[in-house]
């Protein structure tokens, strides 16, 4: 062995001693959790290869035993829900995640735990790691997923599909497998969805489940399509958050047709709004309207309400073409109240890609 591998070898080792000897001293407040590190230590170590320094994929080859080590620090906090204890584990499996996760079931598990389940153990520390950790926790005492706080409604077919999601997927985008295919989709029809945000954003859930339900129902049109799926998530997104409605789903072909050639077509405007607007005020005081106008062939819905930030405003200039986004100043002030009257047609998609909007 050359010596630049003797020394890069001994470089990895005092990098992993040196992770290792921070957490320990993260975790010696709790003695349980300290006191189950320090056995996951003895035995780890001496029946598998997790901890050792070895190259993957271009990275430093102390990143491996780092990326293994979290895993460990979050099940010794986890130590008061152990079923068994470390030493009776049998190593199971020959790769090295196979490994850890013999090892979480071994501790947690009575029951079968979906594999893509083991990556809960590799988030860093939080709120909702803990959370996903007590989901794992909850399958493996054989309770069934819907039995915890999952930010989706699964029925039984989703929920088995759910449970048979591919290894590789989070536990976020194993949701949108069980709902995709419990709608009757297809396997390319997930791998398109979990390429959009919908693979991480569970806000309005109810909307986007009507939204996966519509891919899935047009799934013909939608797959011959499918480098727009992501761009229609972002065009209703932009439709929802900005125009506070939910854009209606068009069900016949022709009107499914007409809406992929409109998002093909549009741009989301370059400054979209921001969670956090530059400048917000107070409303002026005066209630906004909605209006349902339902005829034989089509329904409408009309709004009208006051902007209250300066995204929107700038939004709304850049929609309409206009200089509205100038009021910023006596819109703060409140010397002007600015409002957008807004019409959403369950037809079709109208104007450029965005429903009318005019003052």
């Amino acid at each position: 062995m050359v010596r630049s591998d003797i020394l890069r070898k001994r470089y990895a080792k005092r990098r992993i001693d040196g992770i290792i000897h921070d957490n320990l001293a993260s975790v010696s407040k709790s003695l349980g959790p300290q006191q189950a590190l320090e056995r996951l230590l003895v035995y780890v170590p001496n029946r598998t290869d997790l901890l050792s320094p070895m190259p993957l994929g271009g990275e430093p080859s102390w990143t491996r035993a780092a990326y293994f080590f979290k895993g460990l620090v979050a099940l010794a906090h986890n130590q008061a829900h152990w079923l068994r204890d470390v030493s009776t584990w049998k190593t199971t499996g020959e790769s090295p995640r196979r490994q850890f996760g013999s090892l979480a079931r071994h501790l947690l598990a009575d029951h079968a735990v979906p594999n893509f389940m083991d990556l809960v153990w590799f988030i860093d520390p939080s709120k909702e790691a803990r959370r996903k950790q007590k989901w794992f926790r909850h399958i493996g005492r054989g309770g069934g997923i819907n039995g915890t706080d999952i930010p989706v409604r699964l029925t039984k077919l989703m929920v088995h599909h759910f449970m048979h999601a591919p290894d590789h997927y989070t536990v976020e985008e194993a949701f949108r497998w069980g709902q995709v295919r419990g709608f009757g989709g297809e396997p390319a029809l997930v791998h398109a969805v979990n390429s959009t945000r919908l693979a991480r954003d569970f806000d309005h859930e109810a909307y986007r489940a009507k939204v996966i339900e519509f891919f899935v129902h047009q799934a013909e049109l939608v797959i011959g399509h499918v480098e727009l799926v992501g761009p229609i998530v972002e065009y209703l997104r932009f439709q929802k958050h900005f125009y506070k409605l939910e854009p209606p789903l068009p069900e016949k072909r022709k009107a499914v047709i007409r809406l992929l050639e409109q998002v093909a077509k549009w741009q989301p405007p370059t400054r979209a709004t921001s969670s956090t607007p530059s400048i917000r005020w107070d409303s002026m005081g005066i209630k906004g309207l909605k209006y349902d106008e339902t005829q034989r062939w089509s329904h409408r819905t009309w709004t009208i309400r006051e902007l209250l930030d300066s995204n929107e405003l700038v939004m709304e200039g850049r929609v309409m073409r206009h200089c509205v986004a100038r009021y910023v100043g006596r819109c703060a002030k409140q010397r002007s109240s600015i409002w957008s009257m807004t019409c959403y047609s369950c037809l079709e998609p109208v104007g450029n890609g965005i429903p009318w909007s005019y003052r």
